[in-house]
């Protein structure tokens, strides 16, 4: 018997299911048992700071429910007060903020699409949450969600910035000033200088913008609260730099990690180094005038961010974490 036409004979046609659409389905199925912040893994950096690479490292075993970010408005509507700086602090209660922030973060919010493309893992108790616009709220979900581990990757402004240029990525400098609260908590030393940016080249307000993101954190945060993290270190040492991470996550990785370090990440664009083969730490300093490097390195003196990033593409770790609250 043809079981294929039987099928169609028994089945209404309105009833048929095509094999796409039985997979189609079944990707969209979540089961999380796992609803808890403390459950989850939150990992934060800039867009082009490579979190995509460093999230593929952390779920190399594919333990993670793995959420793609989710505070995009673009992606989830919901979070549609989420903007690029938005800055939150750490005691607000403002439904608006704190309701999304726990429906993603317990795990308690369903299957979406674009935030859950690269997602493998449809039974967990585990979450893993990339998201590269939270630096500014970073202290306020600690505090809103104690016990959620954090963190923070870090990689060169002046690849960072070149990156993001290259990919067409919005200069979202202006948004900065709506940040009223932002400007009182951290910014009136910088703010004449902040100012004066505002008729600056793209490059300077990009610069300016991730200083700022990266300021606020830094001087927010104690010892042990979060974990910085370097890219840098993940291409040059990665061996110390993974046992720091998943030290602090309280796991431990095998040596099958090494293969999935080696892997690009799934929005590697043609003609990124580690497709070329070219250094994954210096291959900016081809591509931007020393000028500009010059430029970059005074506007971090501002912050005082020279101490960890300079004309050396490889980041003073200690310093970074110096600045850190004991």
């Amino acid at each position: 018997m043809n079981i294929r036409s039987a099928y169609n004979r028994i089945v209404p046609r309105s009833m048929r299911l095509s094999l796409w659409n039985v997979r189609h389905f079944r990707q969209r199925i979540i089961i999380d048992y796992g609803l808890s912040h403390k459950s989850a893994v939150f990992l934060a950096g800039s867009g082009r700071s490579g979190t995509t690479w460093i999230a593929s490292l952390i779920n190399y075993r594919g333990e993670y429910r793995y959420i793609f970010e989710p505070f995009n408005p673009k992606y989830t509507p919901s979070c549609k007060d989420f903007n690029y700086y938005l800055y939150l602090r750490p005691e607000d209660r403002a439904d608006k903020y704190f309701r999304q922030a726990r429906s993603l973060i317990t795990g308690r919010a369903g299957y979406n699409g674009p935030t859950h493309r690269y997602n493998k893992r449809h039974l967990c108790g585990r979450r893993l949450i990339k998201e590269v616009r939270a630096h500014l709220w970073l202290k306020w979900l600690h505090f809103q969600f104690p016990g959620l581990p954090i963190i923070l990757l870090m990689r060169h402004p002046c690849a960072n910035l070149l990156s993001r240029i290259k990919g067409r990525l919005p200069n979202f400098f202006e948004d900065l000033f709506s940040q009223k609260e932002l400007f009182e908590d951290f910014l009136q030393p910088f703010q004449r200088e902040i100012e004066q940016a505002r008729s600056a080249t793209e490059w300077e307000q990009r610069m300016f913008a991730w200083c700022i993101q990266h300021y606020v954190p830094l001087h927010q945060f104690r010892k042990g609260e979060i974990h910085l993290a370097f890219y840098e270190q993940f291409a040059e040492n990665p061996s110390e730099e993974l046992r720091r991470m998943f030290s602090f996550l309280g796991r431990s990785f095998d040596e099958s990690i090494f293969e999935a370090l080696k892997r690009p990440s799934p929005v590697t664009r043609k003609g990124a180094a580690i497709l070329t083969g070219e250094s994954l730490v210096a291959r900016w300093k081809n591509e931007v005038p020393e000028s500009i490097v010059r430029r970059s390195v005074q506007i971090l003196s501002i912050f005082g961010l020279d101490e960890i990033y300079s004309e050396d593409p490889m980041p003073n770790a200690a310093n970074a974490l110096a600045m850190l609250q004991s």
